[in-house]
Protein backbone atom coordinates (compact mmCIF):
# COMPACT_ATOMS: atom_id res chain seq x y z
CA UNK A 1 0.00 0.00 0.00
CA UNK A 2 2.77 2.63 0.82
CA UNK A 3 4.50 1.33 -1.80
CA UNK A 4 1.33 1.52 -4.17
CA UNK A 5 1.17 5.54 -2.82
CA UNK A 6 5.00 6.44 -3.41
CA UNK A 7 4.66 5.01 -6.95
CA UNK A 8 1.44 7.08 -7.93
CA UNK A 9 2.41 10.23 -6.33
CA UNK A 10 5.84 9.58 -8.32
CA UNK A 11 4.30 9.13 -11.82
CA UNK A 12 1.93 12.23 -11.22
CA UNK A 13 5.23 14.41 -9.76
CA UNK A 14 7.44 13.21 -12.68
CA UNK A 15 5.32 13.52 -15.47
CA UNK A 16 3.89 16.53 -14.33
CA UNK A 17 7.40 18.08 -14.06
CA UNK A 18 8.45 17.52 -17.19
CA UNK A 19 5.40 18.91 -18.83
CA UNK A 20 5.66 21.63 -16.61
CA UNK A 21 9.41 22.59 -17.70
CA UNK A 22 8.40 22.91 -21.67
CA UNK A 23 7.92 26.40 -22.16
CA UNK A 24 4.83 27.68 -22.83
CA UNK A 25 2.23 30.64 -22.27
CA UNK A 26 1.58 29.80 -19.06
CA UNK A 27 5.04 30.20 -18.28
CA UNK A 28 5.42 33.66 -20.34
CA UNK A 29 2.51 34.72 -18.16
CA UNK A 30 3.97 33.46 -14.86
CA UNK A 31 6.99 35.36 -15.63
CA UNK A 32 5.40 38.43 -16.72
CA UNK A 33 3.14 38.71 -14.07
CA UNK A 34 5.92 38.04 -11.29
CA UNK A 35 8.16 40.68 -12.26
CA UNK A 36 4.85 43.34 -11.55
CA UNK A 37 3.11 41.73 -8.56
CA UNK A 38 5.97 39.41 -6.76
CA UNK A 39 6.51 35.58 -5.92
CA UNK A 40 2.91 35.30 -4.76
CA UNK A 41 1.78 35.63 -8.36
CA UNK A 42 3.14 32.06 -9.21
CA UNK A 43 0.78 30.09 -6.97
CA UNK A 44 -2.40 32.54 -7.75
CA UNK A 45 -1.94 31.87 -11.30
CA UNK A 46 -1.73 27.77 -10.73
CA UNK A 47 -4.66 27.65 -8.78
CA UNK A 48 -6.02 28.92 -11.42
CA UNK A 49 -4.65 26.15 -13.46
CA UNK A 50 -5.54 23.76 -11.12
CA UNK A 51 -9.13 24.29 -11.11
CA UNK A 52 -9.33 24.11 -14.67
CA UNK A 53 -7.43 20.71 -14.71
CA UNK A 54 -10.15 19.64 -12.56
CA UNK A 55 -13.06 19.93 -14.90
CA UNK A 56 -10.40 18.47 -17.61
CA UNK A 57 -10.40 15.33 -15.42
CA UNK A 58 -14.38 15.51 -14.53
CA UNK A 59 -15.08 15.53 -18.30
CA UNK A 60 -12.29 12.53 -19.21
CA UNK A 61 -14.05 10.70 -16.56
CA UNK A 62 -17.48 10.95 -17.22
CA UNK A 63 -16.84 9.11 -20.33
CA UNK A 64 -16.56 12.51 -22.95
CA UNK A 65 -12.77 12.08 -23.63
CA UNK A 66 -13.44 10.47 -26.92
CA UNK A 67 -14.82 13.91 -27.85
CA UNK A 68 -11.90 15.86 -27.60
CA UNK A 69 -10.50 15.27 -31.31
CA UNK A 70 -13.70 16.39 -32.73
CA UNK A 71 -13.20 19.94 -30.68
CA UNK A 72 -9.46 19.73 -31.14
CA UNK A 73 -9.52 22.26 -34.44
CA UNK A 74 -11.44 24.83 -32.31
CA UNK A 75 -9.21 25.09 -29.40
CA UNK A 76 -6.17 25.54 -31.40
CA UNK A 77 -8.19 28.06 -33.45
CA UNK A 78 -9.52 29.88 -30.10
CA UNK A 79 -6.45 29.48 -28.57
CA UNK A 80 -4.46 30.36 -31.26
CA UNK A 81 -6.55 33.97 -31.68
CA UNK A 82 -5.95 34.70 -27.52
CA UNK A 83 -2.43 33.74 -27.40
CA UNK A 84 -2.00 36.84 -30.69
CA UNK A 85 -4.36 39.01 -28.59
CA UNK A 86 -2.50 38.96 -25.22
CA UNK A 87 0.69 39.46 -27.29
CA UNK A 88 -0.27 42.81 -28.59
CA UNK A 89 -2.27 43.31 -25.35
CA UNK A 90 1.03 42.80 -23.33
CA UNK A 91 2.88 44.83 -25.84
CA UNK A 92 0.22 47.50 -25.64
CA UNK A 93 1.12 47.62 -21.79
CA UNK A 94 4.81 47.61 -22.19
CA UNK A 95 5.06 51.11 -21.12
CA UNK A 96 3.14 51.25 -17.94
CA UNK A 97 4.87 52.19 -14.94
CA UNK A 98 5.39 49.66 -12.59
CA UNK A 99 4.90 49.29 -8.71
CA UNK A 100 7.94 47.48 -7.54
CA UNK A 101 6.02 47.08 -3.85
CA UNK A 102 2.97 45.72 -5.51
CA UNK A 103 2.19 42.51 -4.32
CA UNK A 104 -1.67 42.25 -5.11
CA UNK A 105 -2.84 39.34 -7.20
CA UNK A 106 -5.79 40.59 -9.20
CA UNK A 107 -6.08 39.19 -11.94
CA UNK A 108 -3.23 36.11 -11.39
CA UNK A 109 -6.32 33.48 -11.05
CA UNK A 110 -7.91 34.21 -14.05
CA UNK A 111 -5.02 34.37 -16.05
CA UNK A 112 -4.17 31.09 -14.37
CA UNK A 113 -7.60 29.62 -15.73
CA UNK A 114 -7.41 31.44 -19.28
CA UNK A 115 -3.93 30.48 -19.65
CA UNK A 116 -5.02 26.98 -19.30
CA UNK A 117 -8.25 26.78 -21.09
CA UNK A 118 -6.95 28.53 -24.24
CA UNK A 119 -3.72 26.29 -24.53
CA UNK A 120 -5.17 23.61 -26.69
CA UNK A 121 -1.82 20.92 -25.59
CA UNK A 122 -3.29 20.99 -21.65
CA UNK A 123 -6.75 19.60 -22.84
CA UNK A 124 -4.82 16.85 -25.51
CA UNK A 125 -1.81 16.44 -22.79
CA UNK A 126 -4.48 15.03 -19.97
CA UNK A 127 -6.33 13.33 -23.08
CA UNK A 128 -3.80 11.02 -23.68
CA UNK A 129 -0.70 11.00 -21.26
CA UNK A 130 -2.77 12.46 -17.95
CA UNK A 131 -5.72 9.72 -18.62
CA UNK A 132 -3.38 7.10 -19.25
CA UNK A 133 -1.68 8.20 -15.96
CA UNK A 134 -5.05 8.45 -14.57
CA UNK A 135 -6.36 5.19 -15.44
CA UNK A 136 -2.93 3.57 -13.86
CA UNK A 137 -4.04 5.21 -11.05
CA UNK A 138 -7.88 3.48 -10.47
CA UNK A 139 -5.94 0.09 -11.50
CA UNK A 140 -3.96 0.24 -8.84
CA UNK A 141 -5.93 2.06 -6.19
CA UNK A 142 -8.94 2.69 -7.54
CA UNK A 143 -10.35 6.69 -6.93
CA UNK A 144 -7.59 6.80 -4.48
CA UNK A 145 -5.01 6.23 -6.92
CA UNK A 146 -6.55 8.97 -9.29
CA UNK A 147 -6.34 11.27 -6.40
CA UNK A 148 -2.42 10.52 -5.71
CA UNK A 149 -1.84 10.72 -9.41
CA UNK A 150 -3.48 13.96 -9.61
CA UNK A 151 -1.61 15.19 -6.52
CA UNK A 152 1.29 14.31 -7.34
CA UNK A 153 1.10 16.14 -11.14
CA UNK A 154 0.25 19.25 -8.79
CA UNK A 155 3.02 18.93 -6.51
CA UNK A 156 5.30 19.63 -9.74
CA UNK A 157 3.03 22.38 -11.01
CA UNK A 158 3.03 24.26 -7.80
CA UNK A 159 6.47 23.50 -6.93
CA UNK A 160 8.10 24.39 -10.58
CA UNK A 161 5.99 27.69 -11.28
CA UNK A 162 6.27 29.33 -7.40
CA UNK A 163 9.98 28.37 -8.03
CA UNK A 164 9.88 30.45 -10.94
CA UNK A 165 7.90 32.97 -10.07
CA UNK A 166 10.23 33.47 -6.61
CA UNK A 167 13.18 33.40 -8.67
CA UNK A 168 12.02 36.18 -10.76
CA UNK A 169 10.80 38.55 -8.13
CA UNK A 170 14.08 37.97 -6.68
CA UNK A 171 15.62 39.51 -9.69
CA UNK A 172 12.79 42.01 -9.84
CA UNK A 173 15.12 44.82 -9.34
CA UNK A 174 17.47 43.49 -12.50
CA UNK A 175 14.61 42.73 -14.32
CA UNK A 176 12.66 45.87 -14.03
CA UNK A 177 15.17 47.57 -15.46
CA UNK A 178 14.68 45.53 -19.04
CA UNK A 179 11.10 45.05 -18.20
CA UNK A 180 10.36 46.16 -21.60
CA UNK A 181 12.61 43.90 -23.76
CA UNK A 182 11.31 41.06 -21.47
CA UNK A 183 7.65 41.90 -22.43
CA UNK A 184 8.87 42.11 -26.00
CA UNK A 185 10.61 39.18 -25.87
CA UNK A 186 7.22 36.89 -23.68
CA UNK A 187 4.79 39.02 -26.29
CA UNK A 188 6.98 37.68 -29.61
CA UNK A 189 7.23 33.96 -27.91
CA UNK A 190 3.29 34.14 -27.21
CA UNK A 191 2.53 35.69 -31.15
CA UNK A 192 4.99 33.17 -32.45
CA UNK A 193 2.87 30.01 -30.18
CA UNK A 194 -0.63 32.12 -31.47
CA UNK A 195 0.18 31.61 -34.88
CA UNK A 196 1.07 28.36 -35.15
CA UNK A 197 -1.83 26.92 -33.53
CA UNK A 198 -4.16 29.27 -35.85
CA UNK A 199 -1.99 27.59 -38.61
CA UNK A 200 -2.74 24.15 -37.12
CA UNK A 201 -6.14 24.68 -37.15
CA UNK A 202 -6.36 26.25 -40.36
CA UNK A 203 -4.52 23.38 -41.79
CA UNK A 204 -7.22 20.96 -40.57
CA UNK A 205 -10.22 23.20 -41.59
CA UNK A 206 -8.74 23.54 -45.35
Amino acid sequence: MNLSILYLLSIGFITGLSGAMIPGPLLAFTIADSIKKGSKAGFIIILGHALVEIFIIAFLFIGLGKFISYIETPVYLLGGAFLILMSFSMLKDRNKEIDIENNFTQGSFLGGVSFTLFNPGVPLWWATIGYALLLQGLNVLGSLGVALVTIGHWFADFGYYCSVSYLVAKGKKILTKRYKLVIIILAGFLLILGIHFLTKALVRIL
